[in-house]
């Protein structure tokens, strides 16, 4: 009989980035995949359309949660995707990213003892108010397999004591559904045209959706009051519902819809969103998502936050921090306007995120792991009752040695410091050099062993 796996979604980014990995496994003739969907986003506009576009089936099951707060929420998803689990049983359980829905359903898993593999692995804003930030945490340490899709987010996971055999670097596979779609966005999608965009102007696309802007009026009214004076800039903004009902509430819609140089919309689907950004000279959002899809679309972006999980579009100049400030927001938008050669070095930049084969990459190594029937974790034994961190400088004896070499049966290898302080992540092949700095985890007995035999 062949593997089952469950794959939960439950808003329009899962959806979008679950989209190509879901297809992937679809084809292979070694697993058999069903999609969930938990109803974090519940309307058309937010979750219907993008299941159509992206060519998606039917959920298996639809479990309707729809909105409330966060505690009730993710009570509501355990309790419901237990149910379902319960009748499946699958040999493992996937979700994507760092919502509600994720929690919840990695949760769920580690209770029931079923695998849970957490694709989007590994990344850290290092903001503790950020409810993704806890998310992802939590998914990340009950994973029985962490897809990272960067090396910097795969740091993060081992510097946080997650196994370096469960850890692999894949690239996002936001980036295997945008190349896929983008064509059909380009031939297809009208909206250009709709919202009547002038093609001699320059256009700035803008989303706002994270808690920390959408419920605070006075952050929310710093960027609308930076965007009311970016008047040589055509500005579409789709409202996310629920900071359009913030909006609402403290009178910030009117001077929006006043303003002749800025457009609100509904939110749209997948493939005008595309063709949209595609078109777009700049980009304003406080959403990693869309991070990831200028950073492939060379569009450069102003993140309008005040710290990101996706510092690697910073690295490579593909964007800039501008928080809310509204002189920090404007004169971010007009260096990536007027500045060419900034706008350069964005299209000149590599993808952080990847080359569009994630997808394939993650299903190779999942199918693996199924096959050889290892995914599942089994309990540990330690006969000086648990193990502990050390650090080493890299030695003559241990210099040319392979990581797999140097570990024996003695310790574990968990990350690696060239130098001058980068991270290098340990496979069992790579060479040690003199002079780096490994941090190993061993039992007490097992260290004093493994320095006597290296001479450290």
């Amino acid at each position: 009989m062949l593997p089952r796996l469950l794959f939960f979604v439950g808003t329009r980014p899962e959806i979008i980035k679950a989209a190509p990995l879901f297809h992937t496994l679809r084809k292979s003739s070694g697993v058999q995949v069903d999609l969930v969907h938990t109803g974090q986003h519940y309307d058309w506009n937010m979750s219907g359309i993008f299941i159509e576009e992206l060519g998606l089936p039917t959920p298996l099951y639809h479990l309707g949660v729809g909105s409330g707060s966060q505690p009730y929420q993710i009570y509501k998803i355990i309790e419901k995707t237990e149910e379902v689990v319960g009748t499946y049983l699958p040999d493992a359980i996937l979700a994507v990213g760092d919502t509600n829905s994720t929690l919840a359903t990695a949760i769920m898993a580690s209770k029931m003892d079923i695998p849970f593999v957490h694709v989007e692995s590994g990344l850290r804003s290092f903001d503790p108010t950020m409810p993704e930030e806890i998310n992802r945490k939590v998914a990340d340490h009950v994973a029985s397999l962490n897809f990272a899709p960067t090396e910097r987010a795969a740091s993060n996971l081992l510097n946080e004591g997650c196994s370096p055999e469960r850890t692999f670097v894949t690239g996002n596979t936001v980036v295997d559904a945008l190349l896929k779609m983008l064509p059909k966005a380009r031939a297809e999608s009208n909206i250009l045209k709709k919202l009547k965009v002038d093609p001699s102007k320059f256009l700035m696309t803008v989303t706002v959706h994270r808690r920390e802007n959408a419920d605070n009026p006075e952050r929310l009214e710093s960027i609308v009051n930076a965007l009311i004076e970016l008047k040589e800039v055509q500005i579409i903004w789709p409202l996310h519902p629920r900071t359009k009902e913030n909006m609402e509430k403290i009178g910030l819609l009117k001077s929006l819809y006043t303003a002749k140089h800025i457009k609100i919309t509904d939110p749209l689907s997948y493939l005008d969103f595309l063709k949209l950004l595609d078109n777009s000279t700049v980009v304003a959002t406080d959403s990693g998502g869309v991070q990831e899809e200028a950073a492939t679309l060379k569009v450069p972006c102003v993140v309008l936050r005040d710290s990101t999980e996706r510092p690697e579009i910073i690295d490579e100049g593909i964007g800039v921090m501008a928080g809310v400030d509204p002189l920090k927001i404007e004169r971010c938008v007009s260096d990536f306007l007027y500045n060419s050669a900034l706008v350069e070095r964005v299209k000149s930049a590599p993808n952080p995120f990847g080359d569009g084969t994630a997808s394939i990459k993650i299903s190779e190594v999942l199918l693996n792991w199924l096959e050889e029937e290892k995914i599942a974790f089994t309990p540990p034994k330690f006969d000086s009752g648990a193990p502990v961190y050390t650090s080493f400088i890299v030695n003559k004896e241990l210099s040319g040695r392979t990581v797999k070499e140097a570990e024996g049966d003695l310790v574990k290898i968990i990350s690696i410091y060239e130098k001058n302080g980068s991270f290098v992540r340990p496979c069992p092949d790579l060479t040690l050099k003199s002079r780096q700095i490994i941090r190993v985890l061993g039992e007490k007995p097992s260290i004093n062993d493994f320095k006597k035999l290296w001479g450290l």
